[in-house]
């Protein structure tokens, strides 16, 4: 008897293993990637500032020069429209600074990756 296949596609999870990773299988070169990072890396700060600070959304946006629900939007790391200058605006709102340091890609950081996954049966 002949199976009969199911005609729902199956989708299988393609899993990253870090945020290098990340940027091959979403198709970004390593300066893309690095951007991604370092864009992430920021809102989590900004984000975690908001949230230790003791000023309400609207007390922070109005210092830093922002509407109160982008400010609400940067706590909730939704920040994919945010400029890089306004989160570390809003982190200068909530009395925290940028430090900086100056790191050396690595050769290897984003070239290929190949993925072999099957289909559950």
């Amino acid at each position: 008897m002949k199976k009969t296949m199911n005609p729902q596609k199956q989708i299988v999870p393609i899993v990253a293993k870090n945020e290098n990773d990340l940027g091959v299988l979403l198709g970004l070169n390593s300066v893309e990637t690095a951007t991604m990072i370092y864009r992430a890396e920021l809102a989590e700060l900004v984000s975690n500032a908001i949230e230790k600070s003791l000023l309400t959304h609207a007390q922070i946006a109005q210092i830093a020069g922002t509407a109160r629900a982008t400010v609400t939007r940067i706590a909730q790391l939704n920040t994919q429209s945010i400029s890089s200058d306004l989160l570390v605006r809003v982190l200068a709102a909530t009395g925290y600074s940028v430090k900086t340091k100056m790191v050396k890609l690595s050769s290897k950081s984003v070239k290929t990756l190949s993925l072999n996954h099957k289909l559950a049966a």
